[in-house]
């Protein structure tokens, strides 16, 4: 991607590129390896604009950073831990911050002491969580939700493929929403995915994916371009790509209409990795398939249920006696 069309996409409305690249959050974003890390600092850049401003600016190139100074950051985390924002969230923003105001430095807009005390005031403590965050769905829970999209409408066979998507093959909205049509091979079986860093997978298609991918493309159309596309209420489809809060918004509308409660659409793939726990003994097998980097990236999305996972060891120990001499 050119970088006029990256700083289209990132929302700018500077003049020229030598105007962007003089504000030290432009700078950062361009800096990172990925668009999807560009898009997703950007928009948590844009919400701290928002809080620091009281909501005079929602962009952060109409930020002045170098008036930035550390009794902001401390009031700016404090606002966002009453927004009742997770821990890891404030620490994203926070994290963008500090790498922001690292590059107003180097531009000789914020002074060493000041960047020194920003740093520290961004600090967030986080606390460990007693009970895992999230859960797996049921059986019965998934059938319901795919029941939602029985009937032949575009909305309804384009929202099953995405749902085949998130629990069969464990994607994340991004991967789906990256999704092109030269990323199915229908003849081979398999779909190429594009994941975080930009770590390339391919994944076999079988069964409810595969069936549910053939009857979205006979709707869809076979031009180029991205996999899954907007509809409108008529029916129409748009040409432009899907957005991440969409993928989430179809997911929160089918567990509605499903009476499904406390779900999420991480959800969908701690349901994924729990069936690969379960059929795999292969941890690494288990990594790619979620395209994680590392093993204990996928291990936190294990939600199976300890005691009925522990039962064939407690009838073991019961035949033969306790192991503990």
């Amino acid at each position: 991607m050119s970088r006029s069309l990256l700083f289209d996409a990132l929302g700018s409305n500077c003049n020229s590129t030598q105007d962007q690249l003089k504000n030290p959050a432009q700078s950062y974003l361009l800096s990172l390896n990925t668009f999807k890390s560009q898009l997703t600092m950007g928009n948590r850049l844009n919400q701290a604009v928002i809080h620091l401003t009281n909501g005079r600016y929602s962009s952060y190139l109409d930020y002045d950073w170098q008036a930035l100074r550390s009794e902001d950051v401390d009031e700016l985390k404090k606002r966002l831990m009453q927004k009742g924002l997770s821990p890891s969230t404030i620490s994203m923003t926070m994290s963008g911050i500090r790498q922001v105001m690292k590059v107003a430095h180097g531009m000789k807009l914020v002074s060493a002491d000041e960047l020194i005390r920003i740093q520290t005031k961004s600090i967030v403590k986080k606390k460990n969580r007693e009970v895992p965050y999230g859960r797996t769905l049921t059986l019965k829970e998934v059938r319901t939700l795919f029941q939602t999209c029985d009937s032949d409408s575009c909305i309804n066979i384009r929202d099953r493929a995405i749902l085949a998507l998130l629990f069969y093959c464990g994607l994340e909205r991004f991967e789906i929403t990256g999704l092109e049509l030269c990323s199915v091979n229908f003849i081979g079986k398999r779909l190429q995915i594009s994941g975080r860093g930009g770590r390339q997978r391919e994944l076999s298609l079988n069964g409810e994916v595969l069936t549910s991918l053939e009857k979205w493309i006979n709707v869809r159309g076979y031009h180029p371009g991205c996999l899954f596309c907007p509809i409108t209420r008529w029916g129409n489809l748009k040409r432009n790509r899907i957005s991440d809060q969409a993928i989430y918004d179809i997911f929160k509308g089918r567990c509605l209409k499903a009476n499904l409660q406390n779900c999420t659409v991480s959800d969908a793939k701690r349901t994924f990795a729990a069936r690969l726990f379960d059929d795999s003994n292969d941890a690494l097998l288990v990594q790619y398939f979620m395209g994680h980097a590392d093993l204990k990236s996928s291990v936190r999305y294990d939600r199976r249920n300890l005691d009925e996972m522990a039962k064939p060891l407690v009838e073991y120990f019961d035949k033969i006696g306790s192991p503990i001499l």
